[in-house]
């Protein structure tokens, strides 16, 4: 695959992280780091990409989906809120999975402290990790 392609692969990827990562009224409140991104053997296409995801106090976690799924272990845990005022306990060891197309999120930190979860996608190659759903 030449350099260019690549590049332009990664530069997708990294802008539909930033997309679901930073909403423009949440700053800084949501952040995605990824670890890792590498190709799933034995299916071509297919891509995992594991990140580290902090949201902080007031961050909110927009609806969206995935072009694959998604599964999430909570590091440190804490209430989360819907969009519509149902608390939500995310404990710690918690493990979650949002399969391929699965609209999830909508969901806000209103306590005062981080919430970390590890997030692992198994994703399409070259497609945007997440579109934001209505």
């Amino acid at each position: 695959m030449p350099t260019r392609t690549v590049a332009a692969a990664a530069a997708i990827a990294a802008a539909a992280i930033a997309t679901i990562a930073a909403p423009a009224a949440a700053g800084d409140l949501r952040v995605v780091e990824e670890l890792t991104r590498a190709d799933l053997a034995g299916a071509p296409g297919t891509e995992v990409i594991v990140a580290r995801q902090i949201l902080k106090p007031g961050g909110h976690i927009p609806l969206h989906t995935h072009f694959g799924d998604e599964h999430a272990v909570i590091l440190k845990g804490g209430i989360l809120t819907t969009d519509s005022g149902k608390e939500i306990p995310f404990k710690a060891g918690m493990a979650v999975v949002f399969p391929r197309g699965k609209v999830h999120g909508g969901l806000t930190n209103n306590t005062d402290a981080d919430i970390v979860m590890h997030n692992v996608y198994i994703v399409d190659k070259g497609k945007p990790l997440a579109t934001l759903a209505e």
